[in-house]
C-alpha cells in the first residue's frame, strides 16, 4: 500500500499557485491549514490570509493557501465524540468541499485555494486507521512541491499549537508553522524560534468564528448568524437551497435538519392576470433590489408594490398593475422566486440595525404599504415561518 507521503496525487493542485515567472529575492512558501471544517467558515480564510501577511514581512512570497478538509472517517469519529444534536451533524467532504470552494472564490484572495487530497486519496492511504494526522498531509504537501524550491507551512491556532506541542515544529523536517492567536491572545512576538511564526490575529470578528458556532446558528435556522460566519450566498445554501442544491446533498441537509425546498409551480398556473404579471415582476425586479438593499444599505428605487403586495395596485406603479387576493394569497406563496424572501429577510435585517426605524432605510412614502402589506398578510392563514417571522419583526418598527 501506498504511503500517505507517496499518495500525491492531483487532487494537490500545484500547478493552481503563483510562482514567479523569474527570479525573486524572496522565498516561495506554501501555507496549508487542515481539519475536520465542518463546516468551513470564514475564519478558515482570515486565518490563512493573516499567515500569508506575517511571512511576507519575513522575507517569503506566498505562492498559495491551502485549506484541507479532512476525510469523512474523522469528521464522523470526531462528531460522535461530541454533545447532544451536534453527534449527527458530520458532513460529507463533498459538501465541505463545495463551503470550501465558495469561501475560497468569495475571499478575492487568487491564493485561497482548496485541496482535496487529504479527504480522498490521503484518506485511502491512511490504512485501517482511516484517516491522516496532520504531520502526514503536511509530508505529502511537501513532496508535492519538490523540485519547486517552496516551503510549506503548516497554519494553525494557538489552542492547536498548545496541545499538539507545534511550538517547536510539526515535525517534519523542512516545514514550517504559522502560530494565528485569537483576538482575546497576546501576541508577544512574531517568531517564537525557528520556523515559527506567530501572526497577527484575523481581522474583524473571524477569530471568534468556529464550525461549532456555525452549527448552532444552523440548527436555529439563524440565517443571520450563519450568514455572518459564512457569507449570505452560503446561508442560503445551507438554510434556503434551491431544489438541485437538496437533491446533489440532501443527506447533510436531513443532519442539519433543513426540510426540502417547496416544489416550484407551473409558470401558467396563476389563476388571476394581475397575480402572473406580479409574480413576473417581482423574479424580474427583486434581483436589482436586493442588490441595492446589500450595497447601498437602504431603498433608493421603486420597487415596493412588488416587495409587499396586498390587494390594491400601487398608486404609481407601472400599468397595468399587480395585486394579490385573499383568495390568489397562496398561489403567490406556491410561486414567488425566493429573492422575494430575500428582499423582504434583508430589509428587517437593515431596519433592526437602524434601531427599529425605517427612516434612512426605507422612504416615508413607503412605510404605509408595509403597514397594508402586514394587516393583510396576517389573515392569511398556513403562512411559511419566514413570513410569520417577517411580518412579526415589520410590526416592530417605527
Amino acid at each position: 500500500m501506498a504511503t500517505a507521503a507517496q499518495s500525491t496525487t492531483n487532487t494537490w493542485p500545484i500547478a493552481s499557485l503563483h510562482f514567479p515567472s523569474g527570479p525573486s529575492p524572496q522565498l516561495p512558501a506554501v501555507l496549508l491549514s487542515t481539519g475536520a471544517m465542518n463546516p468551513p467558515h470564514a475564519g478558515h480564510a482570515s486565518m490563512l490570509i493573516s499567515a500569508a501577511k506575517i511571512l511576507s514581512s519575513n522575507g517569503y512570497n506566498v505562492v498559495g493557501s491551502f485549506l484541507s478538509p479532512s476525510g469523512d472517517k474523522y469528521v464522523q469519529g470526531k462528531m460522535r465524540r461530541g454533545r447532544g444534536q451536534d453527534q449527527k451533524i458530520a458532513l460529507s467532504k463533498e459538501m465541505r468541499w463545495e463551503i470550501a470552494r465558495r469561501i475560497s472564490a468569495e475571499s478575492g484572495d487568487p491564493n485561497l485555494l482548496v485541496s482535496e487530497w487529504e479527504a480522498k486519496a490521503g484518506e485511502a492511504a491512511a490504512g485501517s486507521r482511516g484517516w491522516l494526522d496532520f504531520p502526514d498531509v503536511c509530508k505529502s504537501l511537501k513532496g508535492a512541491l519538490e523540485g519547486t524550491g517552496a516551503k510549506v507551512f503548516y497554519v494553525c491556532g494557538k489552542d492547536h499549537a498548545d496541545r499538539c506541542g507545534l511550538w517547536r515544529g510539526v515535525g517534519v523536517e523542512g516545514v514550517g508553522v504559522v502560530v494565528v492567536p485569537r483576538a482575546s491572545g497576546r501576541r508577544t512576538s512574531s517568531r517564537a524560534g525557528g520556523d515559527v511564526f506567530v501572526a497577527e490575529a484575523a481581522a474583524g470578528g473571524a477569530s471568534g468564528y468556529s464550525s461549532t458556532r456555525v452549527r448552532e446558528a444552523i440548527r436555529a435556522k439563524d440565517h443571520k448568524a450563519t450568514a455572518r460566519m459564512l457569507s449570505p450566498a452560503l446561508a442560503n445554501l445551507l438554510l434556503r437551497p434551491t431544489e438541485e442544491q437538496y437533491s446533489e446533498y440532501s443527506a447533510d441537509y436531513a443532519k442539519l435538519g433543513v426540510s426540502p425546498p417547496l416544489a416550484s409551480a407551473p409558470p401558467s398556473s396563476p389563476s388571476s392576470p394581475r397575480l402572473s404579471l406580479l409574480i413576473s415582476r417581482q423574479a424580474s425586479k427583486l434581483p436589482a433590489a436586493l442588490s441595492e438593499l446589500q450595497r447601498r444599505g437602504r431603498k433608493t428605487s421603486h420597487w415596493a408594490w412588488w416587495a409587499w403586495p396586498t390587494e390594491k395596485e400601487g398608486m404609481s406603479e407601472p400599468q397595468p398593475g399587480t395585486a394579490v387576493t385573499r383568495s390568489t394569497a397562496g398561489e403567490l406563496l406556491l410561486s414567488a422566486p425566493q429573492v422575494w424572501r430575500e428582499v423582504l429577510e434583508k430589509v428587517c435585517e437593515l431596519v433592526e440595525e437602524n434601531g427599529y426605524e425605517y427612516g434612512g432605510v426605507i422612504p416615508q412614502i413607503d412605510v404605509p404599504r408595509i403597514g397594508y402589506f402586514v394587516t393583510f398578510w396576517e389573515t392569511v392563514p398556513d403562512k411559511p415561518a419566514w413570513l410569520v417571522a417577517v411580518i412579526k419583526t415589520l410590526k416592530k418598527f417605527k
